[in-house]
Protein backbone atom coordinates (compact mmCIF):
# COMPACT_ATOMS: atom_id res chain seq x y z
CA UNK A 1 0.00 0.00 0.00
CA UNK A 2 1.23 3.22 -0.94
CA UNK A 3 1.94 5.62 1.89
CA UNK A 4 -0.58 8.55 0.90
CA UNK A 5 -3.36 6.00 0.44
CA UNK A 6 -2.95 4.74 3.75
CA UNK A 7 -3.02 8.62 5.03
CA UNK A 8 -6.00 9.41 3.29
CA UNK A 9 -7.98 6.47 4.46
CA UNK A 10 -6.76 7.05 8.16
CA UNK A 11 -8.38 10.61 7.22
CA UNK A 12 -11.22 9.47 5.86
CA UNK A 13 -11.79 7.33 8.93
CA UNK A 14 -10.81 10.04 11.39
CA UNK A 15 -13.39 12.32 9.94
CA UNK A 16 -16.47 9.79 9.33
CA UNK A 17 -15.82 8.46 13.25
CA UNK A 18 -14.77 12.14 14.83
CA UNK A 19 -18.18 13.49 13.04
CA UNK A 20 -20.44 11.07 14.20
CA UNK A 21 -18.80 11.93 17.74
CA UNK A 22 -18.79 15.45 17.68
CA UNK A 23 -22.43 15.44 16.62
CA UNK A 24 -23.54 13.26 19.65
CA UNK A 25 -21.24 15.20 21.81
CA UNK A 26 -22.89 19.01 20.48
CA UNK A 27 -26.48 17.53 21.32
CA UNK A 28 -25.86 15.71 25.01
CA UNK A 29 -22.88 18.52 26.21
CA UNK A 30 -22.22 16.31 29.32
CA UNK A 31 -19.41 19.11 30.17
CA UNK A 32 -20.37 22.80 29.79
CA UNK A 33 -17.83 25.97 30.15
CA UNK A 34 -18.25 30.02 29.28
CA UNK A 35 -16.44 30.89 26.09
CA UNK A 36 -14.82 34.51 26.06
CA UNK A 37 -18.61 35.90 24.86
CA UNK A 38 -19.74 34.72 28.12
CA UNK A 39 -21.75 32.07 26.54
CA UNK A 40 -21.86 28.69 28.26
CA UNK A 41 -21.34 25.75 25.70
CA UNK A 42 -20.24 22.05 25.68
CA UNK A 43 -16.87 21.46 26.04
CA UNK A 44 -16.23 18.17 24.73
CA UNK A 45 -15.29 18.52 20.71
CA UNK A 46 -11.77 17.29 21.32
CA UNK A 47 -13.40 13.95 23.26
CA UNK A 48 -15.07 13.39 19.62
CA UNK A 49 -12.07 14.50 18.03
CA UNK A 50 -9.97 12.24 19.87
CA UNK A 51 -12.15 9.25 19.73
CA UNK A 52 -12.19 9.61 15.85
CA UNK A 53 -8.43 9.67 16.00
CA UNK A 54 -8.07 6.58 17.69
CA UNK A 55 -10.45 4.93 14.98
CA UNK A 56 -8.07 6.13 12.33
CA UNK A 57 -5.46 4.71 14.26
CA UNK A 58 -7.02 1.29 14.87
CA UNK A 59 -6.96 1.11 10.80
CA UNK A 60 -3.47 1.21 10.75
CA UNK A 61 -3.48 -2.02 13.67
CA UNK A 62 -5.18 -3.90 11.51
CA UNK A 63 -3.98 -3.42 8.20
CA UNK A 64 -0.87 -4.35 10.03
CA UNK A 65 -2.31 -7.57 11.61
CA UNK A 66 -3.44 -8.64 7.57
CA UNK A 67 -0.64 -7.66 6.13
CA UNK A 68 2.25 -8.36 8.49
CA UNK A 69 5.16 -8.20 6.36
CA UNK A 70 4.74 -4.35 5.53
CA UNK A 71 7.57 -2.41 7.06
CA UNK A 72 5.69 0.53 6.54
CA UNK A 73 2.74 -0.67 8.37
CA UNK A 74 4.49 -1.75 11.10
CA UNK A 75 6.53 1.31 11.32
CA UNK A 76 3.16 3.32 11.44
CA UNK A 77 1.47 0.55 13.88
CA UNK A 78 4.12 1.15 16.55
CA UNK A 79 3.99 4.85 16.05
CA UNK A 80 0.10 4.68 16.31
CA UNK A 81 0.81 2.73 19.70
CA UNK A 82 2.43 6.16 21.19
CA UNK A 83 0.05 8.63 19.94
CA UNK A 84 -2.78 6.62 20.87
CA UNK A 85 -1.26 6.50 24.58
CA UNK A 86 -0.20 10.59 24.12
CA UNK A 87 -4.05 10.81 22.98
CA UNK A 88 -5.38 8.96 25.75
CA UNK A 89 -3.36 10.38 28.48
CA UNK A 90 -3.11 14.08 27.61
CA UNK A 91 -7.02 13.96 26.94
CA UNK A 92 -8.04 12.26 30.18
CA UNK A 93 -6.02 15.03 32.04
CA UNK A 94 -7.54 17.70 30.26
CA UNK A 95 -11.02 16.35 30.38
CA UNK A 96 -10.43 16.68 34.15
CA UNK A 97 -9.78 20.00 34.25
CA UNK A 98 -12.74 20.90 31.91
CA UNK A 99 -15.04 18.94 34.61
CA UNK A 100 -13.41 20.00 37.96
CA UNK A 101 -11.43 23.18 37.14
CA UNK A 102 -12.78 26.75 37.85
CA UNK A 103 -12.64 29.98 35.43
CA UNK A 104 -10.75 31.91 38.29
CA UNK A 105 -7.56 29.97 37.88
CA UNK A 106 -6.47 29.24 34.15
CA UNK A 107 -3.09 29.45 32.70
CA UNK A 108 0.37 27.44 33.73
CA UNK A 109 1.75 30.24 36.20
CA UNK A 110 -1.63 30.00 38.63
CA UNK A 111 -1.70 25.88 38.53
CA UNK A 112 1.94 26.46 39.47
CA UNK A 113 1.89 28.55 42.03
CA UNK A 114 -1.19 26.50 43.50
CA UNK A 115 0.85 23.48 43.32
CA UNK A 116 3.70 25.40 45.52
CA UNK A 117 1.24 26.22 47.98
CA UNK A 118 0.13 23.02 48.14
CA UNK A 119 -3.20 23.37 47.41
CA UNK A 120 -4.77 20.34 44.63
CA UNK A 121 -6.38 22.41 42.17
CA UNK A 122 -7.41 20.93 39.42
CA UNK A 123 -5.22 22.81 37.18
CA UNK A 124 -2.75 22.06 39.40
CA UNK A 125 -3.07 18.27 39.09
CA UNK A 126 -3.68 18.62 35.18
CA UNK A 127 0.56 20.67 34.94
CA UNK A 128 1.89 17.39 37.24
CA UNK A 129 0.04 15.15 35.55
CA UNK A 130 1.02 16.40 31.95
CA UNK A 131 4.58 16.76 32.76
CA UNK A 132 4.36 13.16 34.43
CA UNK A 133 2.59 11.64 30.96
CA UNK A 134 4.89 13.31 28.79
CA UNK A 135 8.09 12.11 30.45
CA UNK A 136 6.73 8.71 30.36
CA UNK A 137 5.99 8.92 26.75
CA UNK A 138 9.53 10.62 25.76
CA UNK A 139 11.29 7.95 28.06
CA UNK A 140 9.99 5.65 25.76
CA UNK A 141 11.29 7.09 22.74
CA UNK A 142 14.07 7.48 24.19
CA UNK A 143 14.52 3.84 25.60
CA UNK A 144 18.00 4.07 27.15
CA UNK A 145 16.61 6.86 29.79
CA UNK A 146 15.97 4.41 32.60
CA UNK A 147 19.50 2.65 31.77
CA UNK A 148 20.63 5.84 32.84
CA UNK A 149 18.77 6.46 35.79
CA UNK A 150 19.63 2.43 37.05
CA UNK A 151 23.36 3.56 36.09
CA UNK A 152 22.97 6.67 38.78
CA UNK A 153 21.85 4.72 41.81
CA UNK A 154 24.61 1.98 40.70
CA UNK A 155 27.09 4.97 40.88
CA UNK A 156 25.40 6.76 43.55
CA UNK A 157 25.68 3.72 46.12
CA UNK A 158 29.45 3.06 44.41
CA UNK A 159 30.60 6.53 46.24
CA UNK A 160 28.76 6.29 49.45
CA UNK A 161 31.62 6.11 51.56
CA UNK A 162 33.15 9.12 50.59
CA UNK A 163 29.87 11.34 49.31
CA UNK A 164 26.55 11.72 51.35
CA UNK A 165 24.15 9.77 49.10
CA UNK A 166 21.92 12.19 48.23
CA UNK A 167 25.29 13.91 46.50
CA UNK A 168 26.59 10.87 45.18
CA UNK A 169 23.28 10.23 43.88
CA UNK A 170 23.08 13.55 42.17
CA UNK A 171 26.60 13.66 40.77
CA UNK A 172 25.90 9.35 39.60
CA UNK A 173 23.41 11.00 37.32
CA UNK A 174 25.56 13.76 36.18
CA UNK A 175 28.03 11.08 34.66
CA UNK A 176 25.60 8.44 33.25
CA UNK A 177 23.58 11.20 31.35
CA UNK A 178 27.22 12.15 29.99
CA UNK A 179 27.66 8.27 29.27
CA UNK A 180 24.22 7.68 28.65
CA UNK A 181 23.23 10.97 26.28
CA UNK A 182 19.61 9.86 25.22
CA UNK A 183 18.65 10.77 28.75
CA UNK A 184 19.08 14.59 28.05
CA UNK A 185 17.32 14.06 24.93
CA UNK A 186 14.68 12.23 26.88
CA UNK A 187 13.85 15.32 28.93
CA UNK A 188 14.08 17.44 25.73
CA UNK A 189 10.99 15.40 24.31
CA UNK A 190 9.53 15.36 27.20
CA UNK A 191 9.39 19.68 27.85
CA UNK A 192 8.95 19.07 23.38
CA UNK A 193 5.63 17.18 24.47
CA UNK A 194 3.97 18.85 27.42
CA UNK A 195 4.94 22.57 26.11
CA UNK A 196 3.31 21.12 22.61
CA UNK A 197 -0.18 20.80 24.73
CA UNK A 198 0.27 23.22 26.07
CA UNK A 199 0.61 25.82 23.42
CA UNK A 200 -2.71 24.31 21.73
CA UNK A 201 -4.39 24.90 24.85
CA UNK A 202 -3.40 28.65 25.29
CA UNK A 203 -4.55 28.77 21.65
CA UNK A 204 -7.79 27.80 22.30
CA UNK A 205 -8.84 31.35 23.54
CA UNK A 206 -11.47 31.88 20.81
CA UNK A 207 -13.41 29.75 17.96
CA UNK A 208 -11.70 27.91 15.55
CA UNK A 209 -8.02 29.24 16.46
CA UNK A 210 -6.88 25.73 18.13
CA UNK A 211 -7.95 23.48 15.54
CA UNK A 212 -6.42 25.50 12.66
CA UNK A 213 -3.37 26.01 13.93
CA UNK A 214 -3.61 21.91 14.45
CA UNK A 215 -4.18 21.23 10.88
CA UNK A 216 -1.80 23.79 9.47
CA UNK A 217 1.24 22.42 12.29
CA UNK A 218 0.21 18.46 11.15
CA UNK A 219 0.21 18.95 7.14
CA UNK A 220 3.86 20.20 7.72
CA UNK A 221 4.30 17.53 9.14
CA UNK A 222 3.12 15.44 6.63
CA UNK A 223 5.46 16.99 4.55
CA UNK A 224 8.21 15.15 6.25
CA UNK A 225 6.20 12.11 6.09
CA UNK A 226 7.61 9.38 8.69
CA UNK A 227 5.55 7.08 10.98
CA UNK A 228 3.71 9.13 12.55
CA UNK A 229 1.77 10.43 9.16
CA UNK A 230 -0.80 8.10 9.16
CA UNK A 231 -2.31 8.79 13.00
CA UNK A 232 -1.55 12.85 12.49
CA UNK A 233 -4.23 12.30 8.89
CA UNK A 234 -6.27 10.42 11.20
CA UNK A 235 -6.55 13.17 13.63
CA UNK A 236 -6.83 15.72 10.94
CA UNK A 237 -9.82 14.21 9.58
CA UNK A 238 -11.51 14.11 12.95
CA UNK A 239 -10.72 18.31 13.48
CA UNK A 240 -12.02 18.87 10.29
CA UNK A 241 -15.17 17.54 10.99
CA UNK A 242 -15.16 18.87 13.97
CA UNK A 243 -14.21 23.38 13.32
CA UNK A 244 -17.55 24.20 11.80
CA UNK A 245 -18.81 23.88 14.96
CA UNK A 246 -16.15 25.36 16.76
CA UNK A 247 -16.59 28.51 14.84
CA UNK A 248 -20.28 28.52 14.66
CA UNK A 249 -19.33 28.53 18.56
CA UNK A 250 -21.60 25.37 19.06
CA UNK A 251 -19.60 23.66 21.03
CA UNK A 252 -15.70 24.18 22.55
CA UNK A 253 -12.95 22.17 21.86
CA UNK A 254 -12.05 22.02 25.49
CA UNK A 255 -9.12 20.66 27.17
CA UNK A 256 -9.78 17.40 26.81
CA UNK A 257 -9.29 17.82 23.06
CA UNK A 258 -6.39 21.40 22.94
CA UNK A 259 -3.99 19.12 25.25
CA UNK A 260 -4.62 15.31 23.26
CA UNK A 261 -4.06 17.14 19.95
CA UNK A 262 -1.03 19.46 21.11
CA UNK A 263 0.46 16.14 22.70
CA UNK A 264 0.14 14.47 19.20
CA UNK A 265 2.20 17.11 17.42
CA UNK A 266 4.83 16.63 20.53
CA UNK A 267 5.19 13.22 19.65
CA UNK A 268 5.38 13.53 15.99
CA UNK A 269 7.86 15.98 16.35
CA UNK A 270 10.38 13.54 18.48
CA UNK A 271 10.18 10.80 16.30
CA UNK A 272 9.95 12.06 12.41
CA UNK A 273 12.74 15.05 13.30
CA UNK A 274 16.03 15.48 13.70
CA UNK A 275 18.17 16.43 16.64
CA UNK A 276 18.64 20.45 15.16
CA UNK A 277 14.99 20.47 14.47
CA UNK A 278 13.50 19.31 17.99
CA UNK A 279 16.08 22.32 19.11
CA UNK A 280 14.38 24.88 16.83
CA UNK A 281 10.79 23.45 17.67
CA UNK A 282 11.20 23.38 21.68
CA UNK A 283 12.65 26.98 20.82
CA UNK A 284 9.43 28.33 18.71
CA UNK A 285 7.35 26.34 22.03
CA UNK A 286 8.93 28.48 24.38
CA UNK A 287 8.44 31.40 22.81
CA UNK A 288 4.71 30.65 22.45
CA UNK A 289 4.60 29.95 26.03
CA UNK A 290 5.84 33.25 26.93
CA UNK A 291 3.57 35.20 24.55
CA UNK A 292 0.60 33.25 26.06
CA UNK A 293 1.65 34.75 29.36
CA UNK A 294 2.68 38.33 28.41
CA UNK A 295 1.10 39.62 26.52
CA UNK A 296 -0.97 37.47 25.31
CA UNK A 297 -1.80 35.15 22.41
CA UNK A 298 -4.71 36.97 21.14
CA UNK A 299 -2.86 40.07 21.27
CA UNK A 300 -0.50 39.39 19.18
CA UNK A 301 -2.55 37.59 16.72
CA UNK A 302 -4.47 40.48 17.07
CA UNK A 303 -1.65 43.05 15.89
CA UNK A 304 -0.30 41.35 12.99
CA UNK A 305 -2.90 41.53 9.54
CA UNK A 306 -2.24 38.13 8.34
CA UNK A 307 -2.62 36.25 11.44
CA UNK A 308 -5.53 38.10 12.42
CA UNK A 309 -7.59 37.54 9.18
CA UNK A 310 -6.56 33.53 9.23
CA UNK A 311 -7.74 33.66 12.98
CA UNK A 312 -11.26 35.27 11.82
CA UNK A 313 -11.77 33.20 8.85
CA UNK A 314 -14.90 31.19 9.01
CA UNK A 315 -16.09 32.80 12.10
CA UNK A 316 -19.93 33.49 12.32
Amino acid sequence: MRPFLLWLFSAVVGGVVGSRAVKFLVASGPVRRRNYRGLELPATAGVGIIVGTLAGLALTAVLHMIFGSSQMLAEAAGSGLLLASAAGLFGFIGLWDDIAGTDGERGWRAHAHAAIRGRATAGAIKLVGGATAALILSSVLEHRFWWALVDAVIRGRATAGAIKLVGGAAAALILSSVLEHRFWWALVDAVIIALSANAVNLLDKRPGRAGKAFVLAAAGLLIVGGPTAPGLSAAIGACLVALPFDLRERVMLGDAGANALGALLGIATVLDSSHTFRLVALGLLVLVTAAGARPGLSRVIDSVAPLRRLDAAGRV
